[in-house]
């Protein structure tokens, strides 16, 4: 089952963007999936070959990457997408459970 889930962030403060962001994102991912889905979040991370899962970089509300060098500004809407492709997964995306309102991606 194919599921994608957009998510809608708010930059709290002024912050570069110092580097790609798809690492720190999808480990912020797997760290919420962790937090109600650990046996899966945990089958996720170790599992070898190809990913059944995409976490995108931070994308602008156009769903452009924003790029290093650039800036976050306080307020800012920005997106990060995860697109599934396991069905525990699209359900758990379905259902949102995983994400929590105060969340923060470092």
């Amino acid at each position: 089952m194919l599921r994608s889930l957009l998510i809608v962030l708010t930059a709290e403060s002024s912050c570069p963007i110092l580097d790609p962001l798809g690492r720190p994102a999808q480990a912020w991912f797997l760290g919420q999936l962790t937090r109600s889905h650990a046996t899966l979040a945990s089958r996720l991370h170790y599992e070898q070959g190809l990913k059944p899962y995409t976490v995108s970089t931070l994308l602008d509300e156009r769903g452009r990457p924003l790029r290093a060098g650039g800036w976050l500004e306080p307020g800012q809407p920005c997106l990060l997408r995860i697109t599934s492709f396991n069905e525990e997964l699209s359900d758990a995306l379905r259902k949102r459970s995983f994400v929590t309102r105060e969340a923060p991606i470092s």
